[in-house]
């Protein structure tokens, strides 16, 4: 994925959704049995969930890239000078630590994700916080800004992500209170019932509503782009 400019990261984000969706709308019409339909649909939201960590993640190191003033600052802020010498021990209150005005996308990547794992926050509220730190205007307001419904999809993806992942009875419970999250939309918040089977809540359509769950949730993380990246 490139990772220069913010735009181009959006349009690689929308392209993959946009192929995910190719694929729903190749089997929308074959006949298939009731547990190959809810592969797909698991399958497809783990695909598009995987694309919204990276996109996130290449946001953060884009914005910082573009204007890396508050992220250099709350790095100084928390290192110190330290001495074993005595002259410069004494000259440590007329030092200040310094790094260098323009960070590249590969620094950054080296202080945010040296690992090569994603820029990832266990919760949205951790990567709003980390966003008014760490981004100058306009890049943090649009993380800031972003609405409670899309917040509360963020934490049901990671919820459902984890369930699909471990299977675990505690995964399960961290779904089922995300996915009824007061917050939620609707379009994809679970009813009184528990899921049982992730792939046949994905494409079921709500009462009232005229689409299965996985295409509206595709649509709001077309609407999410939109919001991190005008």
């Amino acid at each position: 994925m490139r990772t220069a400019d913010p735009q181009n990261i959006k349009s690689d984000f929308l392209s993959g959704l946009s192929d995910i969706e190719g694929v729903l709308a190749n089997f929308a019409t074959v006949a298939l049995p009731k547990s190959n339909k809810n592969l797909i649909a698991e399958y497809s939201f783990l695909g598009a969930s995987v694309l919204l960590e990276g996109f996130i993640s290449d946001l953060f190191v884009a914005y910082i890239n573009k204007k890396s003033g508050p992220f250099i600052g709350a790095l100084t802020q928390k290192m110190t000078i330290e001495s074993t010498d005595d002259y410069a021990k004494r000259a440590i209150p007329l030092s200040t630590v310094d790094i260098a005005s323009h960070l590249t996308l590969e620094k950054i990547r080296k202080v945010l994700d040296p690992k090569g794992w994603n820029v990832t926050f266990a919760i949205s509220a951790d990567m709003k916080a980390k966003a008014g730190i760490w981004l100058d205007l306009p890049y943090k307001t649009h993380f800031t800004s972003m609405p409670n419904r899309q917040c509360a999809l963020v934490e049901a993806t990671k919820a459902m992500r984890n369930y699909l992942a471990h299977r675990s009875s505690a995964s399960q419970q961290t779904m089922q209170t995300a996915l009824h999250h007061g917050s939620l939309t609707a379009g994809f918040k679970r009813g009184t019932n528990q899921v049982h089977s992730v792939g046949s809540f994905l494409d079921s359509t709500p009462t009232g509503k005229t689409q299965a769950r996985l295409v509206f949730y595709i649509d709001e993380l077309k609407g999410m782009a939109d919001q991190l990246c005008p």
